[in-house]
Formats: structure tokens, sequence, C-alpha cells
């Protein structure tokens, strides 16, 4: 039997072709960013941004951004074209015509949900071995602390 990945271990073998220089986020980070928030709806490198400016610190940790309060995801479009175009090169993107020519609208491939559905499973092993972890009483104190941080 295979052990499973979650799915930043999934993405953090997508090669990371950019200079050492011009590396402020770590690329598995940027990566499933843009898969959780097109799992949520969003359909451009504007929207993806958008969407971690809005879900802030909680979800920019989560998907481990490291640039302490940085992490409140003021990624750009440019940022993103360049490391959701590492997607589409590993084919688990593709991008789709869309009515606006400024916008660039993408999905997921059939090989991009393979990834995803691979993924998903293990994510899910990993939140309920936490709360065994923790406990009732360790995930109160974690979501009361939270929360105060204004962490949704």
């Amino acid at each position: 039997m295979s052990s499973r990945l979650s799915l930043l271990e999934v993405l953090a073998q997508v090669p990371d072709p950019r200079s050492r220089h011009g590396r402020r986020h770590p690329l598995p980070a940027i990566l499933s960013l843009a898969v959780v928030a097109m799992l949520a709806g969003a359909k451009s490198y504007q929207a993806i941004a958008q969407y971690g400016r809005e879900q802030g610190f909680a979800l920019a940790h989560a998907l481990g951004f490291t640039r302490g309060h940085q992490v409140h995801l003021r990624l750009d479009a440019s940022t993103l074209s360049r490391n959701v175009e590492r997607l589409r090169a590993r084919g688990w993107l593709e991008v789709v015509p869309g009515e606006d020519a400024r916008t660039q609208p993408f999905r997921l491939t059939a090989q991009g949900r393979r990834v995803l559905e691979r993924a998903v499973p293990a994510w899910e092993q990993a939140q309920q071995q936490a709360e065994e972890l923790l406990g009732e009483d360790g995930v109160a104190l974690l979501t009361k602390t939270a929360s105060k941080m204004g962490m949704p």
C-alpha cells in the first residue's frame, strides 16, 4: 500500500525554475493557494490573489507562506501568473478562453483533478490526526486564539 501525500507534499514536487534571488514565497504555498482558490471558484490570477487577501493569515500559514506579517498574501497577479504557469507546464491546469482579453481564466485538467483527488484524503487524514492529537480542549483553544488574532 502506498503512503498518501498531502497537497503541499504533492505541490512540493513541482520543480521551482525561479532564481533564488526572486523567491519571496515558497512555490508550493503559491501553487496550493491557486488550487484552494480555484476550488472556491476563482477563475483568474486576480481572483486568486483577491481570495488570498480575503482569507488572510490563517490560510496563508496553513498553506506554507512563511514571511511573518507579510503572510497576509500580498501576492500580485504577475506572481500568480508566473507560478500558475508551473501548474500548466505539469498539465494540471489549462487556460479557458474568456470573454475579456484582460483576464486569463483557467481550470483543472483531468490530470490536475487526479492530483487533487490523491491529496484530499491525505489532507483529511492530517486534519483528523491533528484533532486527535490536540483533543477537544486543544482545538477549542486553537480556535479561540485564532479568533483573537482576527483569523476565521
